[in-house]
């Protein structure tokens, strides 16, 4: 092995000492001796004799001189093309790693001096002076070359890709141009569809009409052609210069075959377009999506061709090669496309009828189909709006029943503005409310969904429900929204509505009104409601609070299903509705004693009127008269009137105050009333208090009184 340094010596492999030609791949060495070949495993040193011999005729003297060996890999294959000569020809067979020969076969008329790859071609140069390429793709001669005998050619030889040796370098560039997209001259493309059908057949046919441009450009030299006194490099010509070729030939599968290819340049690229056009004017549109797929054209310049479609975008100038911007603009629109086609192959005797219609549609739909593809393949290398905004397009013209689920992705990565039009058009209005509330446009939403409700929008394919109104009124942030909303789903489920209701923040509310507009729907509701405000509100408010005692005296007096009679002395009446809490009337008793106590707007003038003189209200008499700073009136209502010693003496013990906060607290914990504790700030004591000592002898004075009489 000759290394930098020198040689070195790796490992000794034993081999045929006859052996004058050796060509390794990786592990595997294929040697030539006089007669016959053989593969050599670096690795093992295992030799393996191929059965096929250099030459298969008793004349061998050109045959022994110059076998050749090519190694290639072919299909992920290792691949030897070893020469075998016969009177008829040259074969070139080729042998795997392994000495298995494959089904490929290479014919040659005359003898090689010597063989090479380059690229996908298997170069030759015979005995007859000429150099015969094959491309290994197909296994077909593509060219012959002529090599002047008279400089004796020798040999062709394998050099690293070179750009120096192509005098003068042919490498242009392609010049750009901008295409118009024509929307605000001809947004509908009405005058191009008003045209007659023989200047449609005419812009048909001008797409195969040679186009002016320069594709004359070459690969770098790889091989060398080796005369007595000189050498010369071999170019091969671009495979965009080869299907350019064939595009003026109208060779359009040439063409094809000659791009085939992993990877694209800016060259390869525009005559896949160029191809993709003459498969498009043919309705060959599967064909062409294929192509334009991998051509990276602007989506733009596409969607400029379907009209339906392009309604939906704003003009705008797309920089593209000069070429295609000449070959574009010569595009006609799809349903143009269709109908010229149509024409031109059925005549127009039968052009309305029912099955030319049918034909039409399945036309059109593989022409959205082709963009459909086109736009998905663009989504995968990178997100952009417009594509959602297409793929949205295609989807529902070609269904508009796709579900919602489906279509959810592609709308809401557009704008509202972008997909209002579309969706309005296809009555998805649901869909556009998805997409206006994942912008945050929340009222706007909900007013397309309450309309759905209503009846005044007719959804194409989904259906609302109040669980989905229900949460987009809790993403809104204004509270008169989110009252307003709730006000209004309430009146198609009354609990949901209720409860949005009830999470509402009342400061700046109309509270009187809401409540009202509640009553009407469900009255029971209203007064729920009535009750969470007055309770929960930090923001009180004299007439809810006096709505509420009224409500509350009205029921505790109506009510049939009484509470038991306060019999027992043993303990106070307070005490006594938490041993009875269960009953219905006990939350209502527990709601106007604190109501009595601790509210700041409550007028208790009023309110001590509207109690009158009946005993199941006396303890709540009692609380007012304390407010009032009637601290003998109270005592003399729990004392002598209720017969509520224990509550009596507390109220001695509180300074005055006949519901402590304590007290009001532990009432509260045993039901399921929701208070705001701030509320048990207020008005927790009297203005003036008293000693205990004070009350204790004004009630002893109270009960000595009693007893006299």
């Amino acid at each position: 092995m000759l290394e930098a340094r020198g040689w070195a010596l790796i490992k000794e492999v034993g081999m045929d000492r006859e052996a004058f030609i050796a060509r390794r791949l990786n592990n595997v060495v294929c040697l030539a001796s006089p007669t016959g070949y053989t593969l050599l495993q670096l690795d093992t040193g295992i030799q393996t004799s191929l059965g096929l011999p250099i030459s298969q005729t008793n004349d061998i003297s050109s045959a022994k001189i110059r076998p050749c060996i090519v190694p290639v890999i072919l299909e992920v294959k290792q691949i030897f093309v070893i020469t075998s000569h016969s009177r008829a020809g040259t074969l070139g067979a080729f042998i795997q790693s392994d000495g298995e020969p494959t089904e490929k076969l290479l014919e040659w008329p005359a003898h090689p001096r010597s063989v090479v790859m380059d690229g996908p071609f298997i170069l030759a140069l015979l005995r007859n002076d000429t150099i015969e390429v094959h491309d290994l793709r197909t296994m077909r001669r593509v060219q012959q070359i002529p090599v002047d005998p008279e400089k004796q050619p020798r040999s062709l030889l394998r050099t690293q890709p070179n750009d120096n040796l192509i005098t003068p370098p042919i490498n242009p560039a392609l010049q750009t141009a901008e295409y118009m997209l024509p929307f605000e001259n001809d947004p509908d493309g009405s005058s191009v569809r008003q045209k007659s059908s023989d200047e449609e057949n005419e812009r048909i046919r001008s797409f195969y009409r040679p186009v002016d441009a320069d594709f004359q450009s070459s690969l770098p030299i790889c091989t060398i052609l080796e005369y007595h006194r000189e050498v010369a490099g071999l170019t091969f010509p671009t495979t965009a210069s080869v299907a350019w070729d064939c595009i003026q030939a109208h060779d359009w599968s040439g063409a094809e075959i000659a791009i085939e290819k992993r990877d694209w340049n800016a060259q390869d690229r525009v005559v896949a377009v160029l191809l993709a056009i003459s498969h498009m004017v043919a309705c060959r549109f599967d064909a062409a999506s294929r192509l334009l797929t991998r051509s990276k054209l602007d989506i733009r310049v596409i969607i400029d061709k379907y009209p339906e479609f392009r309604q939906y975008f704003r003009p705008v100038g797309v920089e593209m090669p000069k070429i295609l911007a000449d070959a574009w603009s010569r595009v006609p629109l799809i349903d143009e496309i269709i109908d010229t086609n149509l024409l031109m192959t059925y005549g127009s005797e039968i052009r309305g009828s029912e099955p030319i219609q049918q034909l039409r549609s399945r036309l059109l739909r593989r022409a959205e189909e082709m963009l459909k593809a086109i736009v998905a393949n663009a989504l995968t290398v990178g997100d952009d709006q417009l594509y959602h905004h297409v793929l949205l397009a295609v989807i529902l013209r070609q269904d508009n029943a796709n579900s919602y689920e489906e279509l959810y992705p592609h709308a809401i990565a557009c704008s509202a503005s972008q997909v209002d039009k579309l969706l309005h058009e296809h009555h998805r209005y649901i869909l556009y409310a998805a997409v206006l509330r994942q912008q945050n446009q929340y009222e706007e939403a909900l007013r397309i969904l309450c309309a759905v409700m209503d009846g005044e929008l007719n959804d194409a394919v989904d259906t609302v429900t109040t669980q989905l109104i229900e949460q987009a009124i809790e993403q809104l942030e204004s509270p008169a929204s989110q009252i307003k909303f709730a006000l209004w789903l309430a009146q198609h489920d009354i609990q949901r509505g209720f409860k949005l209701l009830c999470k509402a923040d009342y400061s700046d509310a109309d509270c009187d009104s809401i409540l009202e507009s509640l009553r009407k729907l469900d009255s029971r509701a209203s007064e729920q409601l009535l009750e969470h405000i007055v309770f929960t509100e930090a923001n009180q408010r004299p007439s809810q609070h006096m709505e509420l005692g009224r409500r509350l005296i009205s029921s505790i007096l109506s009510d049939t299903d009484q509470l038991p009679s306060f019999t027992n002395k043993q303990v106070s009446f307070p005490e006594f509705l938490s041993q009875n809490v269960s009953h219905p009337q006990a939350r209502s008793h527990i709601m106007l004693m604190i109501l009595m106590q601790f509210s700041s707007v409550i007028d208790s003038n009023v309110m001590l009127g509207l109690l009158g003189d009946d005993v199941r209200l006396a303890f709540h008499r009692a609380v007012l008269h304390a407010r009032l700073e009637h601290g003998k009136e109270a005592l003399q209502v729990l004392a002598l009137e209720l017969k509520d010693a224990q509550s009596a003496e507390n109220f001695c013990i509180e300074h005055g105050q006949v519901l402590s906060r304590r007290t009001a607290l532990h009432l509260v914990s045993m039901t399921d009333l929701k208070v705001n504790l701030e509320m048990f700030n207020i008005n927790s004591n009297l203005h003036t208090k008293p000693d205990q000592r004070y009350w204790l002898n004004t009630l002893l004075s109270l009960y000595l009184d009693q007893d006299s009489v």
